[in-house]
């Protein structure tokens, strides 16, 4: 039921009459009046005296029952605002009492931050002799302030004279509160919604924007929100895309059906470009169910197709890649059966993922020999001890054996579960195979290139057995005949050269001749057995050998040649010692004809059971790997130092950069 408000204006105008008709009657002016809407017919005037007062103080008992019961503080002053009546609501909510209260100005329960305005108000209201209503706060008994809204009426005698103020208070607090906090959540909204990435707004039935946010604002281009309050799609988008807002938005008004996560373009002015948005639009109607307009939200979703768009590429690419590879690409689940395998394993395998799919990957394919390894591994790989390299076999449909070497990793869902194992395998069968004819050829030419150094250390040991027996030869045959044809041509010289003898000047000039011809092939002999065996070699040893031959190496070459080294005790076992002085023959004779050096270091040590030689010269060097190569036949020399040195179980090493020298490095055990 609704509270009854009595009409305060209207009751002061009665009082007002009737205060008037008291006067007349008292004066003897009438005999008959109206009162209110009824007519009042008096035979004497003090029975309408009577009567009259009778209806004031039945007036006056309605009037002090509606201040006492309404919940409002109803008040009366005079004209300057004193206080004329008492006024019992006020008294109980400011705590004053009757005395206090009459004659008293009722501004000074006001707070004082509110008194000047409603000063301003009521001193307007006073000259003017209008009504008046003003907010402002009022102190109540305990010192609290609360929020009270008052309306004044002046109370006009006849004629038109202000006789009183007539008004009421009412309590707004909790009202202004409840105002606040639905100030507060509507800005609270506001604020959310403006800092929302989704286009938010409100259109009324004729789609005009009522609100939009920060977000939807930019997008339309506007400057502030105002610029689209009371605007359509018209006036910022394409006519086209502004025709197709506006059917679909009719549509949900004549339907009342919302639009929920629909697609559609938009034009966006930040970027001058054309965006997705995923679109939901919901009529809403007024508390008589009114259709009012529509809420909607707009999400962009340009980025979200873009990746989509790239995340279907990548998808299509990976999935090429699989169908595509050349290695089996095998998923399991994590009991083992098969989820999927590419187009490779079916070449390799000769099953159809279709036949097998779901099936028990080891039953179906592993041998059964392999079967509890593989499923220890299986288990292993699951709990992320990945197999790198690991080879295992598979049984084929025809029933025949491929080696597979595999690589796993598990996978995963977003929370970090195992959900299977990935596993890819290269078919290496042909190439174990390969393998296996490698070692068995490497194995034979291993073999063979010891069988090769055995027969290189019996050949320079041949050599030098050859070289000696054609020296010791040559001294023991050839050089005894030329002493003994020496000693018989000098003694026919001799006798030639008696006064007695009569010889021609020819023979003794064919004389000389073959003297000095003896004498030369006895030199040119010397050389060749030094040649073919140095008999300092096996007199002194490596060291003094290499002085010899360094000192007539350089006489002829000329180049200056440095050999540094003690002998070395106990002597070095012959074959060694011939193999070192035949690599340092080799490697002066290449510097000779190719270097170009000036200077040549021969270093000979020996130490831990084993003897080391350095050749070096400050020559123009060369590419060590281009002349060792098969195809240059003309560079023996280089091979055959090194052949010489693995003979013995040694190392030879030929370094030389261009423009920077070379160094020859033999190392062989005593």
């Amino acid at each position: 039921m609704e509270k009854f408000e009595p009409s305060y204006e209207e009751l002061a105008s009665r009082l007002s009459k009737a205060e008037a008709i008291i006067e007349a009657l008292q004066q003897g002016e009438i005999d008959a009046t109206i009162l209110g809407n009824k007519q009042i017919v008096l035979i004497r005037p003090e029975e309408m005296v009577r009567q009259t007062e009778a209806d004031l103080r039945v007036s006056e008992r309605r009037y002090r029952s509606l201040v006492t019961a309404t919940t409002q503080i109803v008040w009366r002053t005079n004209p300057i605002g004193l206080v004329v009546d008492e006024i019992p609501t006020w008294q109980e909510f400011t705590g004053c009492s009757k005395e206090n209260l009459l004659g008293k100005g009722w501004l000074n329960t006001l707070h004082p931050d509110d008194l000047p305005h409603v000063q301003q108000v009521w001193q307007q209201a006073i000259e003017l002799q209008q009504q008046f209503e003003v907010e402002f706060r009022i102190r109540r008994y305990d010192g609290v302030y609360r929020d009270f809204r008052v309306r004044g009426v002046p109370i006009l005698n006849y004629p038109n004279i202000l006789e009183e103020w007539i008004g009421t208070c009412t309590d707004i607090t909790e009202s202004k509160q409840m105002q606040a906090m639905l100030d507060d959540e509507r800005n609270l909204l506001l604020t959310l919604i403006d800092n929302l990435p989704d286009y938010i707004y409100v259109k009324d039935v004729k789609s005009r924007y009522l609100l939009v946010n920060e977000a939807l604002r930019r997008q339309l281009g506007a400057a502030s929100k105002d610029e689209v309050i009371g605007r359509t799609e018209f006036e910022f988008t394409p006519p086209e895309l502004g025709k197709q807002y506006l059917e679909a938005e009719q549509d949900i008004f004549r339907t009342g059906r919302p639009l929920v996560s629909h697609r559609e373009p938009i034009f966006d002015h930040e970027s001058r470009s054309q965006r997705w948005v995923l679109t939901t639009k919901i009529p809403f109607h007024d508390s008589q169910g009114h259709l009012k307009g529509l809420v909607g939200m707009n999400r962009d979703i340009t980025e979200l197709l873009d990746t989509r768009e790239a995340l279907q590429h990548e998808r299509d690419f990976a999935e090429g890649l699989i169908e595509t590879a050349q290695v089996i690409i095998l998923v399991l689940n994590t009991q083992g059966c098969i989820v999927r395998f590419n187009r490779y394993m079916e070449q390799v395998s000769g099953y159809m993922l279709a036949n097998v799919c779901g099936a028990d990957w080891i039953e179906t394919f592993i041998p059964d020999e392999y079967k509890a390894k593989i499923r220890l591994t299986f288990k292993a790989a699951l709990n992320e001890s990945r197999t790198l390299g690991n080879i295992s076999p598979i049984v084929t449909k025809d029933g025949t054996r491929r080696q597979i070497e595999w690589y796993d990793k598990t996978l995963k869902d977003p929370h970090g579960k195992v959900v299977g194992l990935l596993a890819i395998g290269q078919d290496i069968t042909v190439r174990l195979q390969a393998e296996q004819e490698k070692d068995h050829l490497l194995e034979a030419v291993k073999q063979q290139r010891e069988q090769l150094r055995a027969l290189t250390r019996q050949l320079g040991e041949a050599q030098e057995a050859e070289r000696k027996a054609l020296a010791r030869e040559l001294h023991d045959q050839i050089g005894q005949s030329l002493t003994a044809l020496d000693l018989n041509l000098n003694l026919i010289s001799t006798q030639l050269a008696k006064p007695t003898s009569h010889v021609p000047d020819i023979v003794r000039t064919r004389l000389e001749d073959s003297l000095t011809l003896v004498a030369q092939t006895a030199e040119r002999i010397r050389d060749v057995m030094a040649t073919l065996r140095p008999s300092v070699l096996d007199d002194y040893g490596i060291v003094a050998a290499l002085r010899w031959y360094g000192n007539k190496f350089a006489s002829r070459a000329g180049f200056y040649i440095k050999i540094d080294g003690d002998e070395i005790v106990p002597r070095l076992a012959t074959p060694v010692e011939d193999t070192l002085f035949r690599i340092a023959q080799e490697a002066l004779t290449n510097v000779a004809k190719h270097a170009q050096a000036e200077r040549v270091m021969v270093n000979i040590s020996s130490e831990n059971g084993r003897v080391c030689m350095t050749i070096s010269d400050d020559g123009q060097g060369f590419n060590p790997a281009a002349h060792l190569m098969p195809s240059e036949q003309q560079h023996w020399g280089l091979a055959t130092m090194i052949e010489r040195t693995e003979a013995l179980g040694g190392r030879c090493q030929i370094k030389s950069h261009l423009g920077y020298g070379t160094q020859v490095v033999v190392d062989v055990p005593r």
